[in-house]
């Protein structure tokens, strides 16, 4: 059984503009009070057993917005829809299965009737025959009856299980919405999926509270990466793709990061970036955006663009065999137009893009300076499931483009700059002959950590004595030798 309290529905009427909601399956009434605090102009609530009905209606009888229909879905559905208006999007909230089971009013297998007891696919085709092409928004529970994953509360159990094996799959779905929505599965409780109007240029809005963040996952690792940290972000950069999770809220961890701008529906068309213009930034950012793009090598080139000589092109991509496992059209994210390999000669998908052959389409300006498939986390023991919405699950595959300078290009590649090596620079990148006796350096070594440990014990002492003497009036005549203490400290520390 799911619940609603699950999903932000007040973010869903802001971002999708739904001021209706249909609810298949009252049960308790938790779910429609919880939709009835929120600025809906119509509840409906379609329930099958009369007793659940009637209390329903005892309870919600005050509130003029809410309507129960006593009823079989199916045969309500048609009904409700012919008074919605068919240009203001619906939220339907549908209960996968078994009426009235939840609550002990039948048992799981009890009802024959397949249309009965696992209404969603009949129901979903109606919706569909209603409202063709409409930009409806779809909260589905009981996931876990379709497929298997790892849901919360586990796997369906074979007692409550009524569907055969070989109809346990959602392409029934995909028939239906593909074209017109985006899908996320979501693995709390029993699982849910989420169908969203599809965004042609962006990653879909992920409606759930919990959902997994794929920019915020790759800080952890970027931060053992000094590459990120010392050459990729660094500087101005710009963020496509954003969404909810953009890499600005990240920047305190890439401190040579001066700013981040974030790209996203409100800015325009991801694939052209009108309006930016030519070696812009300093850095652009992208995770989970090219493969939504109508033309990924127009994408790419539209972001290399506005990279400045010697910046940084990032990007990320869910890997096909990572990530699709397999199977085309995607069932874990129904927006999906591309699938992405590093490179194959052949591939399953239909649709398949090798990354190296995009980044050679970019010129001779293009030098890829990381190209990696972010598999460390990946479980090749577990049946096919979305591992992204496990909270280490990349699947993916990350490139950095370094845009060559101009001279680079001409001559063919990176020349070392003009001028000798300092002295200080020669001493520093000596290193020992083989056989070299290095007992002298040793011994140098020695003496040195007996001075600096002398150093550090009157450090130590003088600091005692200015604690003392912090609240003294001569504690501003003091503050130069506590800034010699923090040198004397900071040399052993170094060394």
């Amino acid at each position: 059984m799911g619940h609603l309290r699950h999903f932000d529905l007040d973010r869903l009427c802001r971002d999708y503009g739904c001021r209706h909601i249909v609810e298949t399956g009252t049960g308790s009434g938790d779910g429609l009070a919880y939709a009835a605090a929120r600025p809906f102009a119509t509840l409906h609530s379609i329930e099958i057993h009369a007793d659940i009905a009637a209390a329903a209606r005892r309870r919600f009888d005050a509130d003029g917005r809410i309507r129960i229909h006593l009823g079989n879905s199916t045969e309500q559905l048609p009904k409700i829809l012919a008074e919605l208006p068919t240009d203001e999007p619906i939220l339907f909230w549908l209960d996968a299965h078994f009426p009235g089971a939840d609550l002990g009013f039948a048992a799981y297998d009890a009802e024959p009737d397949v249309d009965i007891r696992l209404p969603l696919e009949r129901e979903l085709e109606i919706i569909a025959r209603f409202r063709p092409g409409a930009s409806d928004v779809f909260l589905i529970d009981d996931l876990r009856i379709y497929e298997e994953g790892p849901f919360e509360n586990g796997n369906i159990p074979d007692w409550a299980q009524t569907l055969p094996p070989t109809l346990r799959h959602l392409q029934f779905v995909e028939r239906l919405f593909a074209a017109t929505h985006s899908s996320r599965r979501d693995y709390a409780d029993e699982g849910y999926l989420l169908l969203v109007p599809a965004r042609s240029t962006s990653q879909p809005s992920v409606a759930a509270g919990p959902a997994v963040k794929e920019c915020g996952k790759a800080v952890f690792r970027r931060m053992f990466e000094p590459s990120f940290a010392a050459r990729y972000f660094v500087g101005r950069g710009l963020d496509v793709g954003s969404g909810d999770d953009p890499l600005a809220s990240y920047a305190q961890f890439f401190p040579q990061v001066s700013g981040v701008a974030s790209w996203d529906l409100e800015q325009g068309d991801a694939q052209f970036l009108q309006g930016i213009p030519d070696d812009h930034y300093d850095f652009v950012h992208s995770s989970h955006c090219l493969e939504h793009m109508v033309d990924p090598a127009i994408a790419l080139a539209s972001w290399f663009r506005v990279v400045r000589p010697g910046g940084h092109l990032v990007v990320v991509v869910p890997d096909e065999d990572l990530y699709e496992q397999g199977q085309w059209p995607s069932t874990f994210n129904g927006d999906h137009k591309h699938t992405f390999t590093i490179s194959k000669t052949r591939s399953w998908s239909p649709v398949s893009r090798n990354l190296i052959d995009l980044v050679l389409g970019l010129g001779p300006r293009a030098e890829i300076r990381k190209l990696a498939l972010l598999d460390a986390t990946f479980r090749e023991d577990l049946p096919r499931f979305d591992q992204t919405m496990t909270p280490i699950g990349e699947s993916a595959i990350e490139v950095v483009i370094r845009k060559r300078p101009e001279p680079e290009v001409r001559t063919g590649g990176r020349t070392p700059p003009h001028g000798e090596l300092t002295a200080t620079q020669r001493a520093m990148l000596e290193t020992a002959t083989p056989g070299q006796d290095l007992s002298p350096l040793r011994s140098e070594a020695t003496r040195l950590g007996r001075e600096l440990d002398e150093a550090l014990r009157q450090a130590d002492g003088l600091r005692r004595e200015l604690d003392q003497m912090r609240t003294s009036s001569s504690w501003r005549i003091t503050e130069p030798l506590r800034r010699a203490v923090r040198a004397v400290r900071g040399l052993r520390t170094r060394e």
